[in-house]
């Protein structure tokens, strides 16, 4: 069989046929991918609906206050993890069910860069945040 750029492998059509040929090692990697972000995503839920985060710190005057230093950033990253969660169960789906998916998983690939703001911009949150704040 003769070599393909890399581009060739990388089209969806092909990157099936690859999937479903090497399925066991596909199942896997994305089980694996899987279930980090299942963990992340309960974490995060787990966060988000805590009652520690309504435990006032420096400078906050009421529950809200307190919980508005993280909520968007714990929010915003707890739909980054279910999103790509669901883009793993769509992989693993391709690969196990013999549905061509892959499209799909491609496309959901915008989620990347919010992926990337999402770090980034809560961790500027978690920096710049009264020191009180961050030991909750």
């Amino acid at each position: 069989m003769p070599q393909q750029a890399m581009g060739f492998y990388l089209k969806p059509a092909n990157t099936y046929v690859i999937i479903e040929k090497e399925w066991v090692l596909f199942t896997v990697l994305t089980g694996l991918v899987y279930c980090i972000h299942l963990v992340w995503m309960c974490y995060g839920v787990d966060v988000y609906a805590s009652y520690e985060r309504h435990i006032p710190c420096e400078g906050a005057t009421s529950n809200d206050d307190a919980s508005a230093v993280y909520d968007v950033w714990i929010l915003l990253c707890i739909i980054f993890h279910m999103v790509e969660w669901i883009r793993q169960t769509i992989f693993a789906t391709s690969a196990l069910v013999g549905v061509n998916l892959v499209t799909v998983y491609y496309g959901l690939y915008v989620m990347i860069p919010f992926g990337v703001i999402v770090m980034l911009g809560g961790s500027i949150a978690a920096f710049t945040s009264e020191g009180d704040c961050q030991d909750k």
